[in-house]
This record gives C-alpha cells, structure tokens and sequence, in this order.
C-alpha cells in the first residue's frame, strides 16, 4: 500500500502544534490560515479561530542552534489535534494514519517530512 501524504502548507507550524495566538501588532495583516492538503478531500483551512478552540498544550524542549543548545517553550495544539479535529485523519480509522506521511511546509520554503506514526499518541507516546 503506498503511503498517503497529506500535504500541510502553513504561515507558521511547530512540531509541537501551531501557535498564532501572538498578538499581531497594528495594522498587521491576520496570519495565514493553515491549509491541509489531503488526497480526494477539498483543501481544509484551519484559522487562528479553530485552532484557539483546541486545547493549548505547552511543551519545553531544547535544541541545537549555530549558538549551541537552546531551549524553547512553546504553546499551542497538538499537531495531531489539528490533523484528527479538522478531519485530516480519520478519527474512526486512525490507526491506518500510522502508513501516512506528512508534509510540512511553511511559507519560507522550509518543508519537513514527518511519519505520522512520530506524532500518534498511541504509537509513540510523545506530544
């Protein structure tokens, strides 16, 4: 069976979740929805609006940097949240979301590829 991507281009994503919950400053435009792509499905936008509605998780995690380590802490939904509560995944049928990949892109141009199975929670049992 070959893998279905799910393609998500957005203005800003964290592994984590996606937080547009900082406040823009005036006369700024809205952020970019979050659009996910899914085969056979029309594109599903996801607005600050939807996201504000899931429930905010923080995460603290550290990272390598040009400067060394650095640690950052983050707060938003959960990727996984987004996927299942926009009708990405199916909720009734999420274990076949564990032969899916998702593709990250951002609005740089930065893109990221990750097993779906790495943010299941009952598979590996992270957030």
């Amino acid at each position: 069976m070959f893998a279905r991507r799910i393609a998500v281009l957005a203005a800003a994503l964290v592994v984590a979740g996606a937080t547009f919950a900082q406040s823009a400053s005036p006369g700024a435009s809205a952020p970019s929805p979050l659009v996910l792509v899914v085969p056979g499905l029309a594109p599903l936008n996801v607005t600050a609006e939807d996201l504000a509605k899931l429930p905010a998780i923080p995460v603290t995690t550290s990272f390598m940097s040009e400067h060394g380590t650095r640690t950052g802490s983050f707060s938003g939904p959960l990727l996984w949240a987004v996927l299942t509560q926009s009708g990405a995944v199916d909720a009734e049928k999420h274990r076949d979301a564990v032969h899916q990949a998702l593709l990250i892109t951002g609005q740089d141009g930065y893109v990221a590829l990750l097993a779906m199975a790495e943010i299941a929670p009952e598979f590996e049992g992270k957030q």
